[in-house]
């Protein structure tokens, strides 16, 4: 994104004769490139690449990967993820796969091969988000008044019908009877399949477009996708219904965390960045400032966003976000498991599983959304394998940023309560 600042120029030295063969030289110095200064914090990075190798030494995934972000700006703090290169020895695989099977490959196999190594999953990789997804739409139908998410009620019998189509609860049976916030904490699928009904096919895909998915976000990285969303003619019940929770709708990690911070720190969208700034060559003088950008700044109100806030720490409290639980830390967030699909077709025993948190809830300072593609796991659900993973990054984190701790969770007397 940067090599032109960073080149510079190279220098020269050429000569010319005249008519009376008199030789003159001329040199010109070389320029050097200016200087890039990031938004990344090198113990933030440091925490989050040791806890994936960490993890995947033991446990090896297809691709693991996180983004971590400060909720108040849009500013990037860490990005990592697994399997990576030697930045060294870039066109070697060794390590990834083993001898044998680099043997067999053909010369499109291993080009490819090498390509899915370089991308940078956070920004490249498109992919369903699964039940991450349901804090947006839950989001919006606070926002829209359509649940009060202590006194309304829903009956989780296991199934709900969307013209003819079955959607099933995680859980055999249902959860019975709820308030909509145990639904948002049990990751009730038949739960939103109503949050959507009462939103409507127009609110809530007009939300969807607000938060900003399906276009980029204009992160100062190369190879951005855009993730995939549904045309509003052929968006019917159905799809309105898989949309509340995360499927048929295509995603990027640098779309949703951009759009979880949103969520969590009043309602403002906003650019995400990498680079603070550039400056000068050895004097470090000043050339230019990345400005923080404002996309939207009222996405969804203050009060629903201290409302969300307080929601996603009762998921990590009591719900399916127990793992990343740290006991004197306010820590919010919500799993999810998502099935993977190949040419419309979804592949038996085979998820990315996830999780978005963030703390201290009170006052967000890191936002953190991580994902696993096909990890070598038996258990296959998010808060399972992937909150332990955001435990330890949130433990390190708390120490490395002096986070004080607090008598109980939920301690915080939020303005609308």
């Amino acid at each position: 994104q940067y090599d032109e600042e960073l080149t510079g120029t190279n220098g020269t030295t050429y000569s010319y004769v005249d008519e009376g063969l008199e030789v003159t030289e001329t040199q010109k110095n070389a320029v050097d490139g200016n200087n890039i200064v990031t938004t990344l914090d090198y113990n933030v990075q440091s925490i989050i690449e040791k806890c994936i190798l960490e993890y995947n030494e033991e446990k090896p995934s297809k691709n693991t990967a996180v983004v971590v972000a400060d909720p108040s700006n849009g500013e990037i703090l860490g990005m990592a993820s697994y399997p990576t290169f030697n930045l060294n020895d870039p066109r070697k695989l060794t390590g990834m796969y083993t001898d044998e099977e680099i043997k067999d490959m053909s010369d499109e196999e291993y080009r490819n091969n090498l390509y899915s190594l370089w991308t940078n999953y956070c920004v490249s990789e498109s992919y369903e988000p699964g039940s991450t997804f349901k804090v947006f739409s839950f989001a919006a139908a606070i926002e829209e008044k359509k649940i009060d998410m202590f006194k309304d009620y829903y009956y989780d019998n296991g199934v709900e019908y969307v013209d003819g189509f079955k959607i099933k609860s995680w859980k055999k049976g249902g959860h019975g009877k709820q308030t909509f916030l145990q639904v948002l904490e049990n990751s009730s699928n038949p739960g939103f399949v109503e949050i959507s009904r009462r939103l409507g096919r127009e609110t809530l895909y007009s939300y969807v477009k607000k938060y900003g998915f399906s276009k980029k976000t204009n992160v100062d990285l190369l190879g951005e996708s855009s993730g995939i969303f549904f045309d509003f003619s052929k968006y019917n019940n159905l799809e309105n219904a898989t949309t509340s929770f995360g499927q048929g709708i295509s995603v990027t990690q640098i779309q949703m965390i951009r759009a979880f911070c949103s969520v969590i720190n009043g309602g403002i969208l906003y650019k995400p960045k990498i680079t603070k700034s550039i400056r000068m060559p050895f004097t470090n003088e000043l050339i230019y400032e990345i400005p923080t950008i404002i996309v939207d700044d009222n996405i969804i109100s203050r009060e629903t966003s201290e409302k969300m806030r307080y929601a996603l720490e009762c998921v990590v409290a009591h719900g399916s976000g127990r793992k990343a639980y740290m006991e004197g830390y306010r820590v919010g967030g919500k799993t999810g498991t998502a099935q993977i699909a190949e040419n419309g077709v979804y592949l038996q025993g085979q998820y990315i599983l996830s999780f978005m948190g963030a703390f201290p809830m009170n006052d967000p300072k890191i936002a953190l959304y991580i994902c696993m593609e096909k990890p070598h796991s038996l258990i296959q659900y998010g808060g399972t394998i992937v909150g332990p993973i955001v435990n330890n990054v949130f433990s390190d984190v708390a120490t490395y940023m002096n986070i004080t701790k607090v008598n109980s969770e939920l301690e915080f007397k939020y303005t609308w309560m």
